[in-house]
């Protein structure tokens, strides 16, 4: 197969639809002679934070002088970026480089004649994410990767990525209720999924969880001997928040005192998870990996993450964010009224139809000036004039409107008469990450 012609088996297999479970990621991959277990893992699973907090500790380990490989989902900007490997340049910054299209090409053939062989055994045709998942670790074992930050896919137990043994680091990021169809309606149950990564004796870092979800993952972590830190958001102190960029000091004991750290992440939640990811690098540290306190200090500054209340554009101010549970809704309430505190939002939303879309409403709506909706291009994309129809619950000037371009011109322009008269409206571009390309894109 060519790229092409990869892509097209990808999507056909896609209507097979999907499970969870790891029966048929561990026959494909026993078939390829496992090579996941010729890899080293730190393994994050969790409901919002996974990608910022995967960012951090990558940055950090390829600074330190780590091949660092990187599998995420879902992407933003191409199919190649939920493979990628992050290196250190010559000039001590971080350099990420995608899966190339030949590799995808080549990997996918191959894997495509054993999932044709399973099916001939009369065993389950793989899934796209099993296939991907297998595709990574091909990747990482050919590219030679000392560490790989491997995202879940969902939930974590039953996920596709579960099937690794050498887990170095399991992290669990803030946990709290999506996918309940899937994996359960109580934030205990959802926690006992996520938790499910977590491996007989291995080191685990916590987000600190609210109680419910907590108690669940200290009661696996002593089931399973494995050695649990829990990061204490009281040692963040001195938060300095600025649009372009936040400083912070973590002071986790008086031998571990992080003073003036610096992202470029925006929001409260961003230096949480940042305070997650040094919990994990210390971790990391403690297990024989070489890392310096300048490691942690650029690395931290250096990190930039697609589409988290990112700042895309000035005058007007277009913010990018992916809140699209009840959980990233709070966090981009709360991020909202630090950076815009006294000002109402233009806001540009599209959401799948499977999500929380009106508990998202009902906590961000009060900041809206006026709402445009978009159908995002995805299966499960909830049509723009359905999200519209919810909306005007909450708020009274509200258009569905034909494409991501014409929401955006039509926000610019609401907020460019606003500044005439005015103080200028900033706007918040959010919902599902499905759409956030044509947003780069639109701009």
């Amino acid at each position: 197969m060519n790229y092409i012609e990869a892509i097209k088996y990808i999507d056909e297999i896609g209507m097979l639809g999907s499970v969870l479970g790891l029966e048929s990621t561990t026959e494909l991959l026993n078939r390829l002679g496992n090579p996941q277990d010729k890899l080293q893992f730190v393994h994050i699973a969790g409901t919002n934070g996974k990608g910022s907090t995967a960012a951090y500790i990558a940055n950090i380990m390829a600074l330190a002088g780590y091949r660092i490989g990187r599998y995420i989902s879902p992407t933003i900007r191409c199919y190649c970026e939920r493979i990628q490997i992050t290196d250190k340049t010559e000039l001590s910054k971080t350099k990420t480089t995608y899966i190339t299209e030949e590799a995808v090409a080549r990997h996918l053939t191959t894997i495509a004649d054993v999932c044709n062989a399973m099916a001939a055994d009369g065993k389950a045709h793989p899934t796209p994410f099993e296939i991907e998942t297998v595709m990574s670790f091909l990747e990482f074992v050919e590219q030679g990767c000392d560490l790989v930050v491997l995202e879940v896919g969902m939930g974590g137990r039953l996920d596709a990525t579960n099937v690794i043994k050498n887990t170095q680091v399991a992290v669990l990021a803030s946990i709290s209720m999506d996918h309940m169809q899937f994996l359960g309606d109580t934030l205990a149950q959802i926690a006992y999924e996520k938790a499910g990564i977590v491996k007989n004796g291995c080191k685990v870092v916590s987000y600190q969880q609210q109680p419910e979800a907590m108690e669940v993952i200290k009661t696996v972590c002593e089931e399973k001997d494995a050695e649990l830190v829990i990061t204490n958001f009281e040692s963040i102190q001195h938060e300095e928040y600025h649009v372009d960029g936040t400083k912070f000091d973590f002071v986790i004991d008086k031998d571990n005192e992080w003073r003036q750290l610096e992202i470029r992440l925006l929001g409260k939640m961003q230096v949480k998870n940042a305070a997650v990811a040094i919990r994990t690098v210390l971790m990391l540290k403690a297990l024989g990996y070489a890392v310096t306190k300048e490691n942690i200090y650029t690395g931290l500054k250096e990190t930039g993450w697609n589409g988290r209340f990112e700042k895309i554009h000035d005058n007007p101010m277009i913010i990018l964010d992916g809140a699209h549970n009840e959980d990233a809704a709070y966090a981009l309430k709360e991020a909202m009224d630090l950076y815009f505190k006294d000002k109402e939002c233009i806001y540009v939303m599209g959401v799948l139809a499977d999500k929380e879309y009106e508990k998202v409403l009902k906590i961000v709506a009060d900041k809206a000036k006026a709402i445009y909706t978009i159908t995002p291009n995805n299966i499960r994309g909830l049509k723009a004039e359905s999200l519209a129809a919810c909306a005007m619950q909450y708020c009274d000037n509200v258009r569905a409107t034909d494409s991501v371009k014409q929401a955006l011109q039509l926000a610019i322009e609401d907020a460019q008469k606003d500044r005439m008269q005015e103080e200028e409206t900033p706007i918040i571009v959010f919902g599902s990450l499905s759409f956030h390309e044509e947003v780069y894109l639109a701009l």
